[in-house]
């Protein structure tokens, strides 16, 4: 049993996926995706509606709105987007954390993204589980690239946190559904050493047979 622990171990801290590439400060959104949500042409739905699920695929939870948008293009923004706007009448507070969960996994993602001035956290769950997280600035005052995402890593939702920041905005969100090819590939000397554990695992059975 000491041997097979042994093997296994060795297996487990060789074997790695490939590194996550979180997107930040660029103008450029990922490359070939599977599915682009522009949220309609303006008018879409009356301006404010709470957006929960009526987008296809995507369900948006704590606060989302739907916002009419622009006759004319800033930052990247243009049509109709969603956000969580501060509010200007009730007592109700603006979340300061707002979750987008997918209904099936995928491994790559981009958006466009403003708040109020400060830094944003991003993180990436799969089924709840923390993959990836990072922080960046998101002042659109400042006019720096405004696409965030994550890229080579699976995941089936992502939170954004802004406590100082307040007021969301989010637009062409982009994805890539799993394809089944991105699980982890052994790199050849993973391979080796699998090879050799099995291989001693199977010759110390059969001295513990032959015994």
């Amino acid at each position: 049993m000491r041997t097979q622990c042994i093997l296994l171990f060795g297996i487990l801290t060789h074997a790695h996926f490939s590194n996550a590439a979180p997107i930040f400060n660029t103008f450029t959104p990922i490359a070939n995706p599977d599915v682009i949500q522009d949220f309609g042409p303006k008018q879409f739905f009356p301006n404010n509606t709470v957006i929960t699920d009526q987008y296809s695929g995507l369900t948006f939870v704590e606060g989302w709105q739907y916002l009419p948008g622009f006759d004319d293009v800033q930052d990247g923004f243009t049509g109709s987007f969603v956000g969580n706007p501060p509010q200007t009448t009730g007592t109700d507070p603006v979340p300061d954390t707002v979750t987008i969960l997918f209904d099936q996994n995928v491994t790559a993602v981009s958006f466009l993204l403003r708040t109020n001035p400060g830094t944003t956290q991003f993180t990436a769950l799969l089924s709840g589980l923390v993959v990836e997280t990072f922080q960046a600035s998101t002042d659109p005052e400042t006019h720096t690239p405004n696409v965030y995402g994550f890229t080579d890593i699976v995941f089936n939702s992502i939170v954004l946190n802004a406590p100082q920041n307040h007021a969301f905005e989010l637009d062409l969100l982009a994805y890539k559904l799993e394809n089944g090819l991105l699980t982890p590939v052994p790199e050849p000397n993973t391979v080796l050493l699998l090879g050799t554990g099995l291989l001693g695992l199977a010759g110390y059975r059969w001295r513990r047979r032959a015994a």
